[in-house]
């Protein structure tokens, strides 16, 4: 049973990360459109 609960939980940890990167991508686009909109 444990065996088998690894892989489910390696991919889930692969799609929390790939998650917070698409958050911080999202993030750093909105700090360079809030920089362009101050200038």
């Amino acid at each position: 049973m444990q065996i088998a609960l690894v892989p489910l939980s390696i991919s889930q940890c692969f799609g929390y990360f790939s998650y917070f990167a698409y958050y911080l991508d999202s993030l750093s686009a909105i700090s360079v459109i809030f920089t362009l909109v101050k200038r």
